[in-house]
């Protein structure tokens, strides 16, 4: 399940606005099936920034008021875990499982492994179980948002199109998905019936909608700073011509008002703004974005403020996953004070905790809308002060990622979150702070984006130091807890596939042999997770190599399969509220057999 990729309440539209788009929304979701007009899919398309998005959130609430929801997925294009298709399906079985009880059953029997390919996951989590529900009387309907952000998603809407379409008759399964009008979607929902809706920009209900929008947000903001903002109908029609049609302009020219001090002044500031270009629809954008950029970096007149302004930007826009202000802070190793202030000098255009207009449900700092990402990525839009370079700016990440480690690397206390208790009463609650966890899992992905894809440029500029690293922290006798992200993380997983050289597989070795011989019996090391990574072929020429340790109070004595390529895994986990340990083949089904044959005596 992915966190974070559900509906909420709180990101629907505004009271008296889209009431159009979402009644037709209702008409599908009603409309028999018998009825020759009946689809089971409906795609809502229209530009970046009309509000696709609110529509979802309040559709997914209606739905979820009448019993009618079964999942929802809402992409994003700055979150690693929700740009893509391979987290889709097991978090559409989680919600379906909790919405409805006959699939959560039959999702229980599915015992077979599932790999980590789409079509396998359609098919076991997805379509297989819901396949097999004897009837459903109400329909049940998936929301996907933001078609457009997810990197493959043709390839999630060919096995999710044409499995919907096969599923039998008498099972009432709808799907409503939202996004950019693009090629390589409208050529899947070509293939298949599809009920279409459209927000058109131009069109006299979209504009209406913008209106009533700025007059109930303008009231309200008016009467949050305690003064009485009437907007003449000249203003507000000002300010409509120049939104373009666009609901998130709107959206952002109203929190550029609610952040600032003279009212008057700033919606002045807005009107004398142009209406851009009829060409492209994002103009009226980027001119507002550039209004509140300029305004932001001459907030404060320190020489400190104005230098890390664009590098706080580009670690915002580029990071892989939305950060937290803690590790935001951490990885650009810059004061608490001057991170806060440059949040705050753009609070209209960023979600973060501690802003008083929009804030994050997760904690995380992230760009309101995909278009102020598109914009400061656009040397032809930018100014030089706040583009940010997608290949160029990665170093300052990079650089984040490993400086970040090197400092920690020796004081393993220093990374821990204790915020945070494990359910069961007296079983440690290992988690680490954000900053070490993505430092862990994406420091080579930046690497790889300043190296353009060379494999041998990201191995040169990376394996040595990692490994060293890594190497003198288990001679060190470092807490091995701190290691477990890592040794899972894309980065350690690249370095070990496409390492040609000796000093991997040497030091991996050594690393495993010295932890070996000082925890023989392994009392104390046994608490914590502990990943030991082999090349299995390296460890072939080792014969006499063997890992021994208790289990359940027998001597057990495991040495690598010779035909399994993969992580050997010291573990702990949770069982029957008492501790097991156990050696781990994984991705090997004779290491899996082998496994249950330890764990069961």
């Amino acid at each position: 399940m992915v966190r974070h990729a559900d509906w909420s309440a709180g990101l629907g539209c505004q009271e008296g606005t889209r009431t159009e788009i979402l009644d037709q929304a209702k008409e599908w979701e009603e409309m028999p099936k018998r009825d020759a007009r009946y689809r089971s899919i409906a795609y809502l398309k229209g530009p970046a920034g009309v509000g696709k998005t609110t529509v979802a959130h309040s559709f997914a609430k209606y739905l979820h008021e009448n019993s009618m929801l079964g999942a929802t997925f809402f992409f994003s294009r700055d979150d690693d875990t929700r740009n893509t298709s391979s987290t889709v399906f097991g978090t559409l079985a989680y919600d379906l499982a909790h919405n409805l009880p006959e699939f959560r059953s039959n999702l229980s029997a599915v015992k077979r492994r599932i790999s980590s390919h789409v079509k396998d996951q359609s098919e076991s989590l997805f379509l297989g179980p819901l396949s097999q529900c004897t009837y459903l009387i109400t329909p049940v309907v998936i929301i996907f948002d933001a078609l457009d952000e997810c990197e493959d998603a043709e390839t999630l809407l060919m096995f999710l199109v044409s499995g919907i379409a096969m599923l039998p008759a008498h099972l009432n399964v709808r799907v409503f998905c939202t996004g950019r009008q693009q090629a390589h979607t409208d050529h899947v929902f070509r293939k298949f019936q599809v009920r279409p809706f459209y927000i058109y920009i131009d069109s006299d209900t979209n504009i209406q909608d913008i209106r009533t929008f700025l007059l109930t947000r303008l009231t309200t903001i008016g009467e949050k700073k305690g003064k009485s903002l009437c907007p003449t109908p000249e203003a507000i029609s000002a300010l409509v011509e120049h939104a373009g049609g666009l609901f998130i302009w709107a959206n952002v020219a109203c929190e550029f008002l609610g952040q600032g001090f003279d009212i008057e002044s700033d919606l002045q500031l807005l009107i004398d703004l142009g209406s851009g270009s009829p060409e492209n629809p994002e103009s009226p954008l980027s001119q507002m974005y550039e209004t509140i950029l300029d305004r932001a970096y001459n907030r404060y007149d320190r020489r400190g403020y104005k230098s890390h302004f664009q590098p706080i930007l580009a670690a915002i826009v580029l990071a892989r996953r939305p950060l937290s202000v803690l590790a935001l802070r951490d990885l650009m190793n810059i004061l608490a004070e001057l991170l806060d202030a440059v949040l705050s000098s753009l609070s209209s255009v960023l979600h973060y905790p501690g802003n008083n207009i929009t804030t994050t449900e997760d904690g995380t700092v992230r760009v309101i809308h995909t278009s102020f990402y598109r914009y400061l990525t656009d040397r032809s839009l930018a100014d030089d002060r706040f583009y940010v370079n997608k290949r160029d700016h990665q170093s300052l990440l990079a650089e984040g990622c490993f400086r970040y480690i090197r400092r920690h690397v020796f004081r393993p206390d220093s990374i821990r979150d204790n915020s945070h208790q494990h359910p069961d009463p007296g079983l440690p609650c290992i988690r680490h702070k954000d900053a070490w966890q993505y430092a862990m899992d994406y420091s080579l992905c930046h690497v790889a984006s300043i190296c353009g894809g060379d494999d041998s440029l990201k191995l040169a500029a990376s394996e040595s130091f990692i490994t060293i690293i890594i190497y003198h922290a288990y001679q060190a006798g470092c807490d091995n807890a701190a290691w477990g992200p890592f040794f899972r993380s894309p980065t350690f997983r690249f370095i070990r596939r496409k390492s040609g050289t000796d000093t991997m597989n040497r030091c991996v070795f050594d690393m495993s042999r010295s932890r070996a011989d000082k925890s023989s019996g392994y009392p104390d090391a046994l608490k914590t997770p502990i990943i030991w990574d082999m090349d299995i072929r390296h460890l072939s020429a080792h014969p006499s190599w063997r890992l021994h340790f208790d289990w359940g109070g027998k001597s057990v004595s495991v040495m690598p399969f010779a035909d399994s390529y993969s992580f050997l895994e010291l573990y702990c986990r949770p069982m029957y509220k008492r501790l097991f340990y156990g050696v781990v083949l994984v991705d090997s089904e004779q290491g899996a057999r082998h496994f249950r044959r330890l764990r069961h005596g």
